[in-house]
């Protein structure tokens, strides 16, 4: 029912979807997320934030295809209070994205780098193995990190 919302214009459409996101079921709220990024909703950010500060994983892949630089910071100022892998999996949809030009790009990965774990790694090797991007500086950037890693 939230996919065929998603492809709906009406603003009562929206209504329902972000009310999805408040779901008790998290395969609806999963579903909202979906939905939420179909439409290039960025007015549901506060509440996909509110999701992943709750730990809601499905919450991270809709944050990072909708975020915006001020979205960014913010989630780079949730280590240590988000769960690492979330804010990896959120900030490493922000890398594969083609509209973030390329400095802010830098920023997110060498943001990554800094989280612990295999989420951070995975993140900044996912990146390097997209295609495309040659000769672009956060692919340098994303390697000598992982180079620093030690390429774990």
């Amino acid at each position: 029912a939230l996919a065929a919302l998603a492809r709906q214009k009406a603003p009562k459409a929206l209504g329902a979807i972000r009310m999805g996101l408040g779901d008790v079921d998290g395969s609806v709220r999963a579903a909202a997320c979906k939905a939420v990024v179909a439409r290039g909703d960025r007015g549901a950010e506060e509440r996909l934030l509110k999701l992943l500060e709750r730990g809601d994983d499905a919450a991270a892949e809709a944050v990072g295809k909708l975020a915006t630089p001020r979205t960014v910071a913010t989630l780079a100022e949730s280590a240590g209070r988000l769960p690492d892998a979330i804010i990896a999996s959120a900030l490493s949809e922000v890398v594969r994205r083609e509209d973030v030009a390329d400095p802010l790009r830098v920023e997110v990965l060498r943001v990554i780098a800094k989280l612990p774990g295999a989420a951070s790694t995975a993140a900044i090797m996912d990146y390097l193995a997209q295609p495309g991007g040659k000769g672009r500086p956060s692919k340098d950037v994303a390697q000598k990190l992982l180079d620093e890693r030690g390429g774990r």
